[in-house]
């Protein structure tokens, strides 16, 4: 199971130069998650194993502000599609997407971005009408891992219902 790192709103790093730090950054996770893919296949064809990347509802919906997070999550899911065209039949390769779980913080200003306004409207949107919680990501996980032998290449949004009308 794979994930991109943390969020960081684009805000937040205007003291950086975003093309070289961000865009060297993107291209280092996506040759780096390809090259590993690669590396375990044959074990994992030997091992009947899989491959469960960690996505995010808006790697499909870009979110405003975040603009290299919503690219590399999008770029996972590309790979996630591609690896399953390129390992099938002996590995499969699935991805989960989570909507709101846990909201991202930071300990100087643990709701700036997404504070509590914020947060209700995103719950308001979502069928479900509250967020979700870590496990409900794991047993998505678990599933994919021992529960679904004939499905390979897919994304399963885990998000409360709110991709369903993003």
């Amino acid at each position: 199971v794979e994930t991109p790192g943390a969020s960081e709103p684009a805000e937040h790093r205007r003291h950086r130069d975003r093309r070289e730090v961000d865009l060297g950054t993107y291209r280092c996770r996506q040759h780096a998650r390809q090259i590993l893919a690669q590396a375990a296949a044959p074990h994992l064809a030997v091992a009947n194993g899989c491959i469960v990347n960690i996505t995010d509802i808006h790697a499909e919906r870009p979110l405003k502000g975040y603009p290299v997070y919503c690219a590399a999550k999008a770029g996972l899911l590309g790979l996630t599609r591609s690896l399953a065209v390129e390992l099938a039949p002996l590995v499969r390769v699935n991805a989960v997407a989570p909507g709101a779980i846990l909201w991202p913080t930071d300990s100087a200003a643990p709701t700036a971005d997404f504070p509590p306004a914020q947060q209700a409207a995103i719950i308001a949107h979502s069928l479900l009408k509250r967020v979700g919680a870590p496990s409900d990501i794991a047993r998505t996980v678990r599933f994919l891992v021992f529960d679904a032998p004939y499905i390979t290449g897919q994304v399963i949004n885990v998000d409360g219902g709110r991709s369903a009308h993003l």
